[in-house]
């Protein structure tokens, strides 16, 4: 895990380095992921999101090149997540 890979403004994460790869870590404090947050990241096999998540913006995941992520296989979602669409999550994991 990097936290350098993140760019986090205020609680919102905007931005994974496409660097970035094997097991990511979202740090706590981090309430929302921002759309776009996850493009192009085709090297995360996991992702841990923090108990204090509330939010996951459409497309975060959004990879323009191929609408899903090639490597992600597995998303630990915290219980208490208010809102995330669907859409958000355009991984083939998530698509039958």
């Amino acid at each position: 895990m990097n936290q350098d890979w993140l760019t986090i403004e205020d609680d919102v994460l905007t931005k994974c380095s496409p660097e970035a790869e094997g097991e990511v870590v979202i740090p706590e404090g981090v309430r929302r992921i921002g759309g776009g947050a996850f493009n192009d990241c085709d090297k995360i096999t996991s992702l841990i999101m923090p108990d204090g998540l509330r939010y996951v913006d459409h497309r975060a995941f959004w990879n323009h090149h191929r609408s899903y992520c090639p490597s992600l296989s597995t998303i630990h979602f915290p219980s208490n997540l208010l809102t995330t669409f669907f859409s958000s999550l355009e991984c083939r994991m998530f698509m039958g």
